[in-house]
């Protein structure tokens, strides 16, 4: 089926910020040697505290060309108390989004034919369970599983900062730049063949993230981020841009409700807060 050239670019750029770009990488900068760090990021942000008391969290996520074209919109709530999760989306943009195959690393449509109109997802990340609807009518469950997918990738782009705790970590400095660089590996998964390397650029004043660069497992490509703007919210701190050549995510409606309505996780119609 002929998709519309703005959903064709949409896949294009969250290609690129899913999992890398089409570039060989360049020869990196010399580092020193590995050294051991107290972890400073989470710290930087409101810390792990801070962050571990929230339990409802919301935020949008959006996707802009390089021209700043809105090209997808996708509304979060969380209850991180019970894994309840309430997603909101176009469905025609949520089926132009590439999903990772796990074994191959590899990003490709949904390649599941959604009709038009407003996708809500009431699942639980815990359980993985949920359900999926299209203008208020029940989607196949085969569904369910694609869309935690994508929960997974758009919150973890977000809270990068809070998720650095479990990861195999090693310090460096980056001479050229005169910056701190945490590289993170995290724990390889059962079936899974390698790791994923992030490589977190530290602010030398502030320690918060200015670049990140992913090299996924398996694979000569990579994907570099430059992080910026800023949103303060009940202490924390989340940096709300990651810059591309081909375009952007950025993070709106950030907010910390201190409740939510109790159906908004089991009703369609209740609107998100």
């Amino acid at each position: 089926m002929t998709r519309p050239i703005s959903i064709l670019t949409l896949a294009a750029v969250v290609t690129c910020l899913c999992a890398c770009t089409s570039k060989s990488p360049t020869t990196p900068a010399p580092m020193q040697g590995p050294t051991i760090w107290h972890n400073p990021v989470p710290d930087a942000y409101g810390g792990l505290k801070r962050w571990n008391a929230v339990r409802f969290f919301r935020f949008d996520l959006v996707v802009r060309d390089g021209d700043g074209k809105e090209l997808h919109r996708a509304r979060h709530l969380w209850d991180k108390r019970t894994g309840d999760y309430r997603y909101e989306a176009d469905a025609g943009a949520f089926a132009a989004l590439p999903f990772a195959d796990e074994e191959m690393h590899i990003w490709r449509p949904i390649d599941l034919e959604l009709p038009p109109g407003a996708l809500v997802a009431l699942v639980n990340r815990a359980t993985g369970e949920g359900r999926i609807y299209i203008d208020g009518q029940e989607q196949p469950a085969t569904l369910v599983p694609r869309v935690l997918q994508r929960i997974d990738h758009d919150s973890f782009w977000l809270l990068l900062p809070f998720q650095t705790q479990g990861a195999n970590l090693e310090g460096q400095i980056d001479r050229a730049r005169g910056d701190k660089v945490l590289k993170l590996q995290y724990p390889v998964r059962p079936g899974q063949q390698g790791q994923d390397a992030w490589l977190l650029q530290l602010a030398r004043d502030s320690w918060r993230i200015t670049r990140t660069q992913l090299h996924p497992r398996n694979s000569y490509r990579h994907v570099i981020a430059e992080w910026s703007g800023e949103k303060k919210v009940g202490g924390l701190t989340f940096a709300t841009i990651r810059k591309l050549d081909d375009g952007s995510l950025t993070f709106e409606h950030i907010a910390l409700p201190r409740r939510v309505a109790g159906n908004v996780f089991t009703d369609v119609a209740t609107p998100l807060p």
